[in-house]
């Protein structure tokens, strides 16, 4: 070990002495040659030092970086590409510095067909495509990339170039093992987007744009958005990209260019057309007010640029997915005129829209109205759209009359509710009890055809967020709703807001979380009564006796406060309950003071004996006697006593028990014969 620290220290004298003296030459040097070479000695001397520290590159690459500050009018081609073979083996597992990065741009730029770019740069910039964090803070990383990628693309088949640079950055498996390579690629797209569009408006406004730089902002631009078409082709990836992408990161003149469409569109079409929700809900608003790229691409915005066909299809996705909500086709009211015109030209998607907003009571005003169903009778398809629509109110009108109390049996599934709910009149049911059913989400398309329905068990079902989204949008009468035992989140039980009559809830064994608990409390003023037992056990953990003991005062206040909504139970049934186990520990207490009291009598007549039998005398006996009987009589006395409370205790417990069920006994009945008991046993006590 001795001889360990003595290398260490010898090796660093060695490395300082050197550092010292290529910095002095360095800085000295006028030629170019000798700048060159001492800086090749300098890089070999720190790839070959067997010192483990962040110094050993970096001192070298600061001292490179000051050079190529000072050096930019000497140096050549030739000279500027030795200098990169120097540095790259440096730069592999370390960020370059702002001078470097500019001078790596600066070759991108003026030789984008250069040898060194792929077989140099690539290495490097695939470092700091996994590695890097913000981009914010290194504006010059992500211009050196830019450059990178648009050098790529003046290679030969550059658009392949590019492809195949993405699809090493992926990886040949499934997931993409880095996760910091998809927001840097899409933050480098989106800015050198943003960038040749503001660029190619200020050029248009000093009108003087040539044909040339037109060609050359196309082509850039084509290529950056090509970068995000590849990427959205991965699955891993599109989650990400429909994100990142969702807030709309580009200028409204980029939204203004018909080829900027163009291009950006088969990118949305993708995401639109994903089969997951938590992709193609991305086309949407980050925000009810906030327009998405579903607004984007409306037949009645001037962005359209193919009448409607990607809307459609991904209005058509959406429909038949997870937004067949009346709250998202509220939103749609918006862009009615595109759904009438789509409808007009034979869309199925757009005749069933409308067909749900004349369902669903959307449409304002008579005049609007008779538009909608015009329009709609104008196709074939929109005839028959509209036809099921009117056997559908037919059937509404039907439903009217009927009971107001429906219990399904077990093991009823969705046929069965649909079933029953098509078969018979029930416009005035207000009580559904679907408890210990099989029944789920899907039935709910049949539920909001209950316009009067108040009560509804859904106990123990397999009802999900869908179906909860779906009755909270239409049962805006709903009072009293079962959950206990069902398979519902917070993203379903976020939706019961929206039901202002809400009293009566129960949430027992569901996965409630505490914030969407307090979000029902604010939004539902209603509300009365809260069953959340089983997800209060659950979330509380169970405390020991010591720590039960030591709570806080606060903390049992704190305890009330946030649970304070909770059932309550009913105090009848409580003060029962309690007079009746309160009424049995009494009965146990008066045995158990009789046996110790006959037992202290026995004891005493005994010792009283033994001190009789111990006198010979007459008199002495005699004398004697009296404390005997004292004794005995104050013994007697108290089994008296005792026997009277114990039949007290016995006529509460009778009185009740009878309370309890529901037999009604007089007291008065029930105190003559403790009465009469106590009578009988002082006329006992007199006669012995």
């Amino acid at each position: 070990e001795q001889f360990v620290h003595e290398d260490q220290w010898l090796h660093s004298i060695i490395w300082k002495k050197n550092i010292y003296k290529y910095r002095n030459v360095l800085r000295t040097a006028q030629r170019p040659e000798v700048l060159l070479k001492e800086l090749k000695n300098l890089v070999e001397l720190s790839l070959a030092t067997p010192l483990h520290d962040h110094t050993v590159c970096r001192v070298p690459l600061e001292l490179a970086s000051s050079i190529l500050t000072t050096g930019e009018k000497w140096l050549s081609r030739q000279m500027t590409e030795e200098i990169i073979v120097t540095l790259a083996p440096l730069l592999e597992n370390n960020q370059p510095s702002p001078e470097i990065c500019q001078f790596f741009s600066q070759h991108c730029t003026d030789n984008p067909r250069s040898c060194l770019v792929i077989d140099m740069f690539t290495p490097i910039i695939k470092r700091i495509l996994k590695h890097n964090v913000d981009f914010g803070k290194y504006p010059y990383v992500r211009r050196f990339v830019q450059d990178y990628i648009q050098a790529l693309n003046s290679q030969n088949d550059g658009r392949r170039v590019v492809h195949e640079f993405v699809d090493s950055m992926h990886g040949p498996t499934s997931t993409c093992p880095h996760l910091r390579v998809l927001p840097n690629l899409v933050a480098v797209c989106t800015a050198a987007t943003c960038m040749l569009v503001v660029e190619n408006k200020n050029i248009e406004r000093l009108n003087s744009m040539q044909v040339h730089a037109a060609d050359e902002v196309a082509h850039h631009l084509a290529c950056y958005l090509s970068v995000l078409n590849k990427i959205c082709d991965y699955d891993d990836w599109r989650p990400g990209l429909a994100q990142l992408l969702q807030p709309i990161p580009f200028p409204d003149e980029a939204l203004a260019d018909e080829e900027f469409i163009r291009q950006i569109l088969p990118v949305i079409e993708k995401i639109g057309l994903d089969p997951r929700c938590e992709v193609h809900q991305m086309v949407l608003g980050t925000r009810d007010d906030k327009e998405g790229w579903l607004n984007v691409l409306c037949p009645s915005s001037l962005a359209c640029v193919d009448e409607g066909a990607a809307w459609a299809a991904i209005l058509h996705n959406l429909i038949s997915c997870c937004c067949r909500r009346k709250k998202f086709l509220g939103l749609l009211v918006k862009s009615l005129g595109a759904c009438m015109l789509l409808a007009l030209r034979g869309n199925s998607t757009a005749q069933e829209i409308l067909c749900l907003m004349l369902e669903w009571k959307l449409v304002e005003g008579s005049d609007q109205s008779l538009q909608v169903v015009t329009t709609l009778q104008s196709t074939p398809s929109g005839k028959r759209n509209y036809q099921a629509l009117c056997d559908r109110q037919m059937h509404l009108r039907e439903l009217k009359g009927g009971p107001r109390k429906l219990t399904l049996p077990s093991r009823s599934t969705d046929a069965d509710v649909n079933r029953m709910l098509s078969s018979g009149s029930f416009g005035n049911l207000e009580c559904l009890s679907l408890a210990f059913t099989r029944v789920t989400s899907a039935c709910a398309e049949q539920l909001i055809k209950l316009p009067t329905l108040r009560y509804l068990n859904l106990w123990a079902t397999q009802f999900g967020d869908v179906g909860l989204q779906l009755i909270s949008e239409h049962l805006h009468k709903l009072q009293v709703l079962n959950l206990c035992e069902t398979p519902v989140t917070d993203k379903g039980l976020e939706a019961l807001a929206a039901i202002k009559s809400l009293r009566k809830l129960n949430l027992n064994s569901t996965s409630l979380s505490v914030q969407t608990f307090e979000t029902l409390k604010q939004m539902l003023p209603s509300l009365l009564e809260v069953d959340i037992g089983q997800w209060k056990r659950e979330k509380e953990p169970r405390r020991t006796q010591d720590s039960s003991s030591s709570s806080s005062p606060e903390e049992k206040n704190n305890t009330r406060r946030d649970f304070k909504c909770f059932p309550k139970f009913d105090t009848k049934t409580l003060t029962k309950r309690n007079r009746l186990v309160k009424a049995k520990s009494e009965e146990q207490k008066t045995v158990e003071r009789k046996r110790c009291l006959v037992r202290a009598s026995s004891e005493d007549q005994h010792s009283t004996a033994a001190i009789s039998y111990s006198f010979v005398g007459k008199s002495r006996a005699e004398s004697l006697s009296p404390p005997k009987n004292c004794v005995l009589t104050r013994t007697k006395k108290v089994l008296t006593r005792t026997k009277s409370e114990e039949h007290t205790a016995q006529a509460k417990i009778k009185l009740v028990r009878a309370n309890s069920d529901g037999r009604r006994y007089k007291i008065s009945n029930l105190l003559s014969e403790r009465q009469r008991a106590v009578a009988s046993q002082d006329a006992l006590h007199h006669s012995e």
